[in-house]
């Protein structure tokens, strides 16, 4: 967090709980939320993140975990659009609609 000039560990904190909420809501496991989580921070130690893309880079991150999960069944693109839908971003928009 020491790299990023727009975004707090509060801001972190808010991210964080809102991933536990989508975690929950698709009955994601809790090993893919802690690994979401992990490749946050890493990102966020790496390189400098916009608050506008904070909940952007989080989504990715739980998508990305997902991928990884292979005994939770869930249908990823129907994640991915929820996720677009909560996150009113048209960044995440245009790459779910590539997706087929």
């Amino acid at each position: 967090m020491k790299r990023q000039t727009d975004i707090t560990t509060n801001m972190r904190a808010i991210l964080v709980d809102w991933l536990v909420e989508v975690q929950e809501n698709f009955e994601l496991n809790h090993e893919t939320l802690y690994l979401a989580v992990k490749m946050v921070d890493l990102y966020l130690s790496e390189k400098t993140v916009s608050r506008e893309n904070l909940q952007l880079l989080g989504a990715t991150a739980l998508f990305v975990a997902s991928k990884f999960d292979v005994s939770t069944p869930t249908n990823t693109l129907a994640l991915l659009r929820q996720l677009c839908l909560q996150l009113g971003n048209s960044s995440f928009l245009f790459v779910t609609n590539r997706i087929r």
